[in-house]
């Protein structure tokens, strides 16, 4: 049924493969170690075919080997190279998503940055704000506590000059705007001097504070004289002029009075105009008194105080034929009340 070469072909294959086997399972540095008994065994394979046609068998064998995984690739092939393609597309398109995320991520992180940077900014100016509030609330505290420390000496500068001026009797109470006093003279010279004849009209001063600097003075007087004169005899045996009479007379004046305190007493200063008619029945006594006071004025009590002047006044009278320059000089007491 077969022919010898065929046989011959299988059976060197057949052989050749049990070589290979056997090859495989034994390492090759035992080969020089090989049984003695190789030859006897050598020998008894004479039948087999010679070693060219076992290579040549072999040869057909892998090429046909060959020619069969050829096939198998060529059958393989193109859809293991649209796997790889797609595989390739896969890498680029992950690698390009890879990039995108990695660029995304860096421009966030470089967002992120920039916005910390701008709120460690915004933190200092913050703070620089704070820092300037910080010394407006210790400027405008110094301030204050200058302001408070310059009134408080104000108000023991005003104390102080307020018991000074008072000299501890409270004489600064009546010193105000509305409060009322009577200066009664207990002794005046040189100012009343009635003039162009008749008696001096006695006055007294009505005081109408304007406020503690300055007050109205009101002169006014009034005298009345019931006279009575003796009969004088004359040679003849005869008497001559005698008998009763009523004298009077009045004055009307008005003063500016501007106050200062001064180390306990209080000073002013008085022009004044006052105008008098001793005699009411002769008008040729009418006489016009024009001068001025300085005087001082020391409180007893709160509402009694003792006051000196002294002046000059020009006394005009007899239809302004009689004139007279003459110092003044008066001591009053005074009375206020309010």
């Amino acid at each position: 049924m077969f022919s010898k070469r065929t046989i011959a072909a299988i059976g060197a294959f057949s052989l050749i493969t049990a070589i290979a086997a056997t090859g495989r399972a034994q390492p090759r540095h035992h080969a020089k170690d090989a049984d003695p008994d190789a030859d006897t065994d050598s020998d008894a394979d004479t039948d087999t075919p010679r070693p060219k046609a076992k290579s040549k068998a072999k040869s057909r064998a892998k090429a046909k080997d060959a020619d069969t995984d050829s096939d198998a690739d060529a059958d393989v092939s193109p859809a293991r190279s649209k796997t790889k393609s797609r595989s390739k597309a896969k890498s680029r398109a992950k690698a390009k998503d890879a990039d995108t995320d990695s660029d995304a991520d860096a421009e966030a992180e470089a967002q992120r940055e920039r916005e910390r940077e701008a709120q460690r900014e915004q933190d200092k100016e913050n703070e620089r704000e704070r820092e300037r509030a910080r010394a407006r609330e210790k400027e405008q505290a110094a301030a204050d506590a200058d302001a408070a420390n310059a009134k408080a000496k104000d108000k023991a500068t005003t104390t102080e000059a307020e018991l000074t001026a008072n000299n501890g009797a409270g004489g600064g109470e009546a010193y105000q705007s509305g409060t009322l006093g009577f200066s009664i003279p207990i002794t005046a010279i040189g100012a009343a001097t009635a003039g162009g004849g008749g008696e001096p009209v006695p006055t007294v001063d009505i005081v109408y504070f304007l406020d503690n600097t300055a007050a109205l003075d009101l002169i006014l007087g009034v005298n009345v004289h019931r006279k009575h004169a003796a009969a004088v005899a004359t040679g003849m045996g005869t008497t001559a002029g005698g008998g009763d009479s009523t004298l009077i007379g009045a004055s009307a004046g008005l003063g500016y009075r501007m106050y200062s305190s001064k180390n306990g007493l209080r000073a002013f200063l008085e022009p004044q105009a006052v105008i008098s008619l001793p005699d009411t029945s002769n008008t040729d006594t009418l006489t016009i008194n024009l001068g001025g006071l300085f005087g001082v004025e020391r409180n007893l009590t709160p509402w009694f105080s003792i006051s000196g002047a002294i002046g000059a006044t020009v006394n005009l009278a007899s239809s302004f034929k009689d004139i007279q320059l003459a110092t003044a000089a008066n001591l009053a007491a005074n009375l206020y009340w309010r």
